[in-house]
């Protein structure tokens, strides 16, 4: 089932908004400061060995990681608090161009062990949006990865037109060979009420910036399991938006 939006689900949410934010923050700070610690201090045991310098090696992109999920988790704050507190801009843009972008991002600092591949007839597909679109990607994308043990992470992307009613969209799928999404949590993950810090881990605010952004495109988005009937395979995530009307191909 797709997610849908109304007003008055940003309504009955706006009253715990804050709470939310300082709630996750908090949470995912304080794990990103404690895994940027204990790789300084792990750090410190093996500067002066040599022999364990390629454990020096992984303890450094760990802390660089970390940074970056970081910098990712303020920047998704600020632009949901921007959500909230103003009226964004909606324009003609493509969809092709910020998705490369997007993949772009995601893609260097991990080139050695991701793979994405895409499936798509179109060079370009413009929709009603904003530069922001390229967050939707971003996060889906980041996710993927941070979510994912195996040696080889693979993403896959795959878009088409379909007609819903009288209306076209483009749909895209992106899935991944990460650890999956339980039934369960597939229920609350883009519900901004039922975020919450639950047994030591955060769900994020990723997915629930992703939902408001999709809401303000007037589009649509679900997930899946990447093999039916079995989460551990990985995720597949479905974005439809609505093809700008002032294009006829």
């Amino acid at each position: 089932m797709f997610e849908t939006f109304n007003k008055q689900d940003d309504e009955a949410e706006e009253g715990s908004l804050l709470s939310l934010y300082d709630n996750l923050l908090i949470h995912d700070l304080n794990t990103i400061l404690q895994n940027i610690r204990t790789s300084s201090e792990l750090s410190d045991r093996y500067i002066d060995n040599p022999k364990l310098n390629y454990k020096l090696k992984e303890l450094i992109e760990t802390i660089k990681q970390q940074a970056t999920r970081g910098f990712r988790l303020l920047s998704n704050i600020n632009k949901l608090s921007q959500l909230e507190s103003s009226q964004l801009d909606i324009y003609e843009i493509d969809v092709c161009d910020l998705l490369r972008k997007a993949i772009d991002y995601v893609k260097t600092p991990l080139q050695n062990n991701l793979t994405i591949k895409i499936d798509t007839p179109f060079n370009e597909y413009f929709i009603n949006a904003n530069e922001l679109l390229q967050d939707v990607f971003e996060n889906i994308l980041v996710n993927a990865v941070i979510h994912n043990g195996n040696s080889l992470i693979e993403i896959s992307i795959n878009a088409s037109e379909i007609v819903q009613g009288k209306k076209r969209y483009l749909q895209l799928a992106i899935s991944d060979n990460g650890v999956g999404i339980e039934d369960a949590r597939k229920k609350i993950i883009f519900d901004g009420k039922k975020l919450k810090v639950n047994n030591g881990k955060g769900l994020g605010i990723g997915l629930f910036l992703v939902k408001k952004l999709l809401g303000l495109y007037k589009g649509k988005i679900r997930v899946e399991d990447r093999v039916k009937g079995d989460y551990s395979q990985g995720s597949n995530f479905i974005l439809l938006f609505p093809k700008s009307k002032r294009r006829k191909t």
